[in-house]
């Protein structure tokens, strides 16, 4: 009997790349963040940053911070929600989250420091840093002051991981297409 397979994920890895797998539903074209919410490594929620249910993101001012004229509709960050809270949303109804762990693909802002440090989650691991220096500071000092630890993760390779992962699918649709076309041939 062959031993186990050595090339594996390992649960940081897993969860980072459920994190960057979930922010491609994003239809941010300038930010899409994912954010997997995880206990006993078992997966509660998953989120992106997206609209409110029942707007349609058609009507969204995608490209526009609103920075020419202020005008608050015309600022996307005036209907987005963001991906770590969009994961606390989607979470079931009294949910415990005490010792639970939050993976994000972007390190997270003030607004849901606040959020994640009020829910009892004990973890933040992040992919990439925000890019506004400031505001990623003050979210980490909200977490640190509440008890909740922030660290980027130090995980390399997630693209390369990836690409195997995607070789790999690719390789067995091109399976799944021959036996259907064998399965198809048969009958004629």
């Amino acid at each position: 009997m062959p031993g186990k397979r050595e090339n594996y994920l390992s649960w940081e890895e897993y969860f980072l790349l459920i994190c960057l797998v979930s922010r491609e539903r994003s239809k941010d074209p300038r930010t899409q963040v994912g954010a997997v919410i995880v206990k006993n490594n078992r997966v509660l929620a998953i989120g992106y940053n997206g609209t409110p249910r029942g707007m349609t993101d058609d009507e969204m001012p995608w490209n526009s911070l609103g920075e020419e004229t202020g005008d608050l509709f015309q600022i996307k960050n005036s209907f987005v929600i963001h991906a770590e809270a969009n994961a606390l949303n989607n979470l079931p109804l009294g949910t415990d989250l005490s010792e639970a762990t939050m993976y994000i693909s972007l390190s997270p802002c003030s607004e849901c420091a606040k959020r994640i440090a009020q829910t009892g989650i004990t973890k933040v691991i992040y992919f990439q840093e925000y890019k506004q220096t400031a505001q990623a500071n003050l979210a980490k000092y909200i977490l640190q002051k509440a008890g909740v630890e922030c660290v980027q993760s130090h995980v390399t390779g997630l693209g390369e991981k990836l690409m195997l992962i995607g070789e790999k699918i690719f390789l067995e649709e091109e399976k799944q297409k021959k036996q259907v076309q064998k399965i198809l041939y048969r009958k004629h």
